[in-house]
C-alpha cells in the first residue's frame, strides 16, 4: 500500500552547514531563467555530499514524529528545492492572512488555489538563516506590489511562492504552507498548526472568528520571534539578499499602480455587486 507522500529528513551535512553548500548556493544568477535548472549559479541536491543520506517514506502525517531534521520545500514542478531547519511550534510562527496583499500576490501569479475558501493564506515564518535553496535559484524572481511593498519572491518556473519578507533588517521569511515538501498537513506535525489569523476584513464572505481584532498574543509572538532571530544572528546567511550591500539577489519587479488596480476587484472583501455570486 502506498503512503499518501513523501517526507525528507536530510542529513545535515547535506545543506547549509558544508562548504559546498555555503560557497555554491551563495552565487548570484540574475539572468532570465533559461530553462536549465542546472545552469550556472545553481547549486542541486545531487551536488552537496551525503544528500542522499536519510531518505525515504515515513509514516502518514497522524503518526509523524519529527526528530530536529530538516523540512525540505519544493515549488510544483519540482524546479526550485530548498531546505529549512530546527522547524518546530517553538522555533517558527504559524499564521493565516488573509489581507487583500497576499490574495493579489496569489492572483498576480495566476495561483488562487493556494487561498484557502476565504482568501487566506498559510503562512509560516522562519528565521532567515534557516532557510537555504539548494536547487533552482536561477529559477527565482520577486515582484513588490508597491516601491514599498513587501518582497515576494517566487519561482518562474511554475509561480510557486517561496518565501516573503520585508528587509534583511526585520529578519523573518513568511513560507506559504503548501511550498513544503509534505504540504500544510505534514507541516502541522513540524510547525504545529496556526496560532491564529489576522485582517480577516479582507476575507471572502464572512471573516473567521477572531480575524478581525487586535490580536496582542499574536503580535507580541511575532515581534518576540523577529527580535529573538535578529539578537541571535539569524539574518545570515539571508537567502534572497546579499549581506555587502545589502541588496536582492534575485531580480525584483514592482507592479503598476495599473496593475495593482487590475488585481484589486479579485480580492476580499468581494463588491456589493458580487456579494450574491
Amino acid at each position: 500500500m502506498e503512503l499518501p507522500f513523501r517526507f525528507r529528513i536530510s542529513h545535515p551535512a547535506a545543506h547549509g552547514n558544508h562548504p559546498a553548500t555555503r560557497q555554491g548556493c551563495q552565487r548570484t544568477n540574475t539572468a532570465k531563467y533559461s530553462g536549465d535548472s542546472t545552469a550556472a549559479g545553481a547549486c542541486t541536491v545531487r551536488d552537496l555530499p551525503h544528500a542522499g543520506a536519510g531518505v525515504g517514506v515515513i509514516p502518514p502525517p497522524d503518526r509523524m514524529i519529527f526528530m530536529g531534521g530538516q523540512v525540505e520545500l519544493r515549488c510544483r514542478c519540482g524546479g526550485v528545492r530548498a531546505v529549512v531547519k530546527d522547524v518546530s511550534p517553538r522555533t517558527v510562527n504559524r499564521v493565516v492572512c488573509y489581507c487583500d496583499d497576499c490574495q493579489a500576490f496569489a492572483h498576480q501569479l495566476g495561483r488562487a488555489d493556494l487561498l484557502n475558501a476565504k482568501g487566506g493564506s498559510d503562512i509560516v515564518q522562519v528565521a532567515p538563516s534557516t532557510l537555504t535553496f539548494v536547487q533552482g535559484q536561477d529559477r527565482i524572481a520577486g515582484v513588490r506590489l508597491s516601491p514599498k511593498g513587501l518582497y515576494r519572491w517566487y519561482a518562474g518556473c511554475c509561480n510557486t511562492p517561496v518565501g516573503n519578507m520585508l528587509s534583511p533588517s526585520i529578519p523573518f521569511v513568511g513560507i506559504i504552507a503548501q511550498a513544503f515538501e509534505a504540504g500544510a498537513a505534514g507541516i502541522d506535525h513540524a510547525a504545529g498548526p496556526p496560532v491564529g489569523a489576522i485582517l480577516g476584513k479582507y476575507a471572502m464572505g464572512e471573516p473567521p472568528p477572531g480575524s478581525t481584532r487586535l490580536n496582542l498574543p499574536l503580535i507580541l509572538r511575532a515581534i518576540g520571534k523577529v527580535l529573538a532571530w535578529k539578537v541571535r544572528g539569524k539574518t545570515w546567511p539571508h537567502p534572497f539578499f546579499m549581506r555587502e550591500a545589502p541588496e536582492p539577489i534575485y531580480p525584483v519587479t514592482v507592479l503598476s499602480r495599473e496593475q495593482r488596480d487590475a488585481l484589486r476587484p479579485l480580492c476580499g472583501p468581494r463588491p456589493a455587486a458580487q456579494a450574491g455570486d
